[in-house]
């Protein structure tokens, strides 16, 4: 990811979640978890990211996430070095500057300190 400035990038997981299925003789086959590593920037929203929120309603939970990887809506983000965890709620696309690269609106799980 050469669009973020080193000092921003941080180091996040998440998880690719398969579903089960069910083969020929009728046997379940359970689906499968595999956790993916990321480089994004997370930064506070702006004014001009309100209009993402869901409702309009705007807290310190609600971050964004500039990286180039395409995650989905509802993917659960786990920052490495402080272990909060996000959840994906919307994004927004960038496909003038480059295909991959997005900004995802997430929230940030748990009770904030303060």
């Amino acid at each position: 990811m050469d669009m973020i400035l080193n000092s921003y990038k941080k180091k996040f997981s998440y998880d690719i979640l398969t579903e089960g299925t069910y083969l020929d003789n009728g046997d379940y086959v359970p689906g499968s978890k595999t956790t993916k590593m990321l480089e994004g920037a997370l930064l506070p929203l702006n004014e001009k990211d309100i209009t993402f929120l869901p409702g309009g309603v705007y807290s310190s939970k609600y971050v964004k996430l500039y990286t180039d990887v395409l995650l989905k809506e509802n993917t659960k983000i786990l920052d490495v070095e402080t272990s909060e965890v996000y959840t994906i709620y919307a994004y927004r696309d960038y496909n003038i500057i480059d295909t991959y690269f997005k900004r995802y609106y997430m929230k940030k799980e748990g009770k904030i300190n303060g």
